[in-house]
């Protein structure tokens, strides 16, 4: 084999890396612009930019049939991964879902809530709602068709559920549409990134099942193996108890008054329910 075969070979083997490099950008750029809302229609132009704490841009989630914006995907663009540490037995072979402390350097972030509801509209919408105190969060870094996404999964507690919820008494796990760590920004999470262990929320939660999917990359995770529940985003499914005191979407639950407790909020979400469910 001449010198001049043996450079032509290792070129072609080079631009075919190169390839598949872009290939896997062009996917996780594809799935950041996937949707804005509910439905919602593309914007042409949109790029999406690869630095820490920024705001995020687009992600598609299956949850039943329907295609739901699902809370501000944290999206970096890596190769490879570790051996996973969760039992993924209804997910595809190539998704990972491993605990972490910290995220890894290069996330860029999207947005997910594009379409405006009214508080009527999600309390008509097939949610499992509950109350409870946040015990344990678990950071996690989600590999699936050659991207990455940071989210949390926590448990909580339950104190107050309605009628098909959990018990009260009973600790069930929730995944959120971000992580709970330090140097990352997800917009769309201004309420769920409040929570954290020994405090105390009310969810407006989806329950998991065998078809509440997230795709890409030819490769499919079912997020019931990582938990039972999750929110549709993180700020209008959420009524958390903070510091500074109830933080929630003030501009969707207007009657409910911004200094409020745990306690009434949970009162003005079940009576919200009763109206809309009749």
């Amino acid at each position: 084999m001449t010198r001049d075969t043996k450079n032509e070979e290792k070129r072609q083997a080079d631009e075919r890396k190169e390839d598949a490099r872009q290939a896997r950008e062009q996917a996780a750029l594809a799935l950041l612009k996937g949707i804005g809302g509910l439905d919602a229609p593309l914007e042409s132009g949109e790029e999406a930019a690869v630095q820490p704490k920024r705001k995020s841009q687009k992600g598609r989630w299956l949850v039943g049939a329907t295609v739901v914006a699902a809370a501000a995907a944290v999206l970096l663009f890596a190769r490879g991964g570790s051996e996973p540490q969760f039992e993924l037995a209804r997910s595809t072979d190539g998704v990972r879902a491993e605990a972490v402390e910290t995220p890894l350097e290069g996330t860029a972030s999207a947005e997910s809530i594009g379409v405006f509801l009214t508080e009527e509209e999600i309390f008509a919408q097939e949610l499992v709602p509950f109350a409870g105190e946040v015990v344990r969060v678990q950071n996690l870094r989600l590999t699936v068709g050659g991207s990455v996404m940071y989210r949390a999964v926590i448990d909580v507690k339950v104190t107050q559920s309605l009628s098909g919820g959990p018990d009260a008494g009973e600790t069930v796990s929730l995944l959120l549409p971000n992580p709970l760590m330090e140097g990352v920004w997800v917009e769309d999470s201004d309420v769920t990134s409040a929570l954290a262990p020994g405090r105390q929320a009310v969810f407006l939660a989806t329950r998991y099942g065998e078809e509440s999917r997230y795709e890409a990359g030819g490769e499919s995770l079912c997020l019931m193996d990582l938990a039972q529940f999750g929110l549709m985003d993180g700020v209008r499914y959420t009524f958390a108890e903070t510091a500074e005191g109830l933080r929630f979407a003030q501009e969707v639950y207007t009657g409910l008054d911004a200094g409020s407790t745990i306690d009434e909020a949970w009162a003005y979400v079940c009576a919200g329910l009763e109206e809309a469910r009749g």
